[in-house]
């Protein structure tokens, strides 16, 4: 088994975001308007490969663990990490060696069967499930999550591979396969990577993403269902108090191309 650089810290990313230009603010929307281009949801990424790391566990939305290989009972958390010298490294060690594990390829060609950047899924010895899980950050946002996933053949061995929404198996295939598909947000607690049912040669790397579309206006900024003077109000409010929430842009600051996000929003309605 192998390891990786420490990774960056976790973060949520917000797409996509108007672009703060030098023109007339109505003559601006106007455009947006007559071109389409003014998004009527706000979307948010989650990307496991992009975060994983050492550190922590739970990391941010994400949680690296295993169960049975029944995929019957609790998910058990990593409690190990190790920086190997193909990248970080979580697992439980179970009779002797670092599986079931999850860890990165942070090399520049592929090891064990797993592309450079990759993450990689390996069962335990009596074929536990290495899991990774999303932990839903927000079930009271009305919105869709789409889901996508892909699991590669990796090393020699040949291992089931699944995706799970709240302990519910929502596709499973052999040794590698792909999914797409879509939920509404708020009937998600959990979404679970699995590969399990083998061990010799176990490594499958999978690339993930979860992303989810708000139904919300842009423009309601305090969310009480309308795009009015309320919302301008509430805005400049935690603008001025340099809330996270007045960080339209994503940017990881809080200045005036927030302001001209928001009037785009704003001015755009519902």
């Amino acid at each position: 088994m192998k390891t990786h650089k420490p990774a960056a810290a976790p973060r949520t990313f917000v797409l996509p975001e108007d672009t703060a230009m030098h023109r007339p603010r109505s003559l601006l929307v106007a455009a947006l308007l007559a071109w389409g281009l003014v998004p009527t949801a706000r979307a948010q990424w989650w990307g496991p490969a992009e975060v994983f790391g050492s550190a922590s566990n739970p990391n941010d939305v994400w949680q690296y663990g295993w169960m049975e290989a029944t995929l019957s009972g609790p998910l058990n958390l990593y409690t190990r990490s190790i920086e190997g010298w193909a990248g970080p490294l979580w697992g439980a060690w179970i009779g002797g060696d670092s599986t079931p594990a999850i860890w990165r390829n942070d090399t520049s060609g592929p090891a064990y069967g797993v592309g450079a950047g990759q993450l990689s899924l390996h069962p335990g010895p009596d074929g536990q499930a290495s899991v990774l899980r999303w932990v839903n950050p927000d079930r009271s946002e009305a919105g869709t999550l789409s889901v996508a996933a892909e699991f590669f053949p990796g090393d020699f061995g040949a291992m089931r591979v699944g995706v799970r929404v709240n302990g519910v198996q929502r596709f499973e295939a052999f040794d590698f396969g792909s999914v797409f598909f879509a939920v509404p947000n708020v009937e998600v607690e959990t979404i679970d990577f699995l590969v399990w049912g083998g061990y010799a040669y176990g490594n499958t790397p999978l690339e993930a993403s979860i992303s989810m579309a708000s139904d919300r206006c842009l423009g309601d900024f305090n969310r009480d269902g309308g795009v009015d003077g309320s919302d301008v109000s509430a805005f400049f409010g935690a603008w001025e108090s340099a809330d996270p929430s007045a960080d339209l842009n994503a940017s990881g600051g809080i200045d005036g191309q927030d302001v001209e996000t928001f009037f785009l929003r704003w001015e755009a309605g519902c």
